[in-house]
């Protein structure tokens, strides 16, 4: 397994040459000579970035900090290449002095893996766009489902069907009550086991009643998101 450093630029993740190179299994040569020689299909902002002057400055810095100061585990992603990583120490040697740098969008990552065409370009194209370039993403909008608090408005009193199961189980209770009571002040004990065996039977008819109260679904009259 490999460690991926993650790269963000301009809000969204990005590769480095060498990244991309690593995870191709291919040089970075290979990466810039795919670059000059389809030049014309590469569009800066969409397929790739080009940091100069104070941006790129900026960038090293971010770079460098989140590299010293964050946890491995919090700043990588975990991607199927048996290579020795390179990319996580760049930062602090080879870029330390470029005045320049090209960093790879997810649609720029397609176009290298078109022009290597290699099973394994394809292979780990398709994981890097799952688990790396889309993967804030997915946390984000997952996030925002849960961040999500939906309330239904209702009204009991005007559902009839609801209310009349309502009824119909508070008319079982009562019978239920009266049948109990009777059962306190018996006195023989015939007439006694007639209302214990009436008291199974409204029993049941209350589980039967309420399973039906149960069933019933009101009607939403307003849903209501905050």
């Amino acid at each position: 397994m490999h460690n991926l450093f993650v790269v963000e630029s301009r809000g969204q993740r990005v590769l480095t040459s060498a990244q991309i190179a690593d995870c191709y299994d291919t040089t970075v040569d290979c990466i810039r000579q795919n670059f000059h020689a389809n030049r014309s299909r590469f569009v800066e902002g969409k397929h790739y970035i080009a940091l100069t002057g104070a941006e790129l400055r900026t960038f090293k810095n971010e770079m460098r900090i989140s590299h010293i100061d964050k946890k491995q585990e919090e700043n990588e992603v975990r991607i199927p290449h048996s290579a020795e990583s390179k990319a996580k120490y760049q930062f602090n040697t080879q870029f330390k002095y470029a005045k320049s740098l090209y960093l790879w969008t997810e649609k720029g990552a397609l176009l290298h893996a078109k022009s290597l065409n290699t099973d394994k370009a394809w292979q780990v194209y398709d994981y890097l766009v799952d688990f790396y370039f889309r993967a804030k993403e997915t946390l984000i909008e997952n996030n925002n489902i849960q961040a999500k608090h939906i309330s239904k408005k209702i009204n009991i009193a005007n559902d009839l069907p609801i209310i009349q199961a309502i009824q119909k189980v508070q008319k079982d209770l009562t019978c239920m009550d009266v049948l109990l009571e009777k059962c306190k002040t018996a006195t023989w004990e015939s007439k006694y086991n007639d209302d214990k065996y009436e008291v199974a039977e409204i029993a049941t008819l209350i589980t039967r009643d309420l399973c039906s109260l149960l069933e019933l679904k009101p009607n939403i009259i307003k849903e209501v998101t905050y």
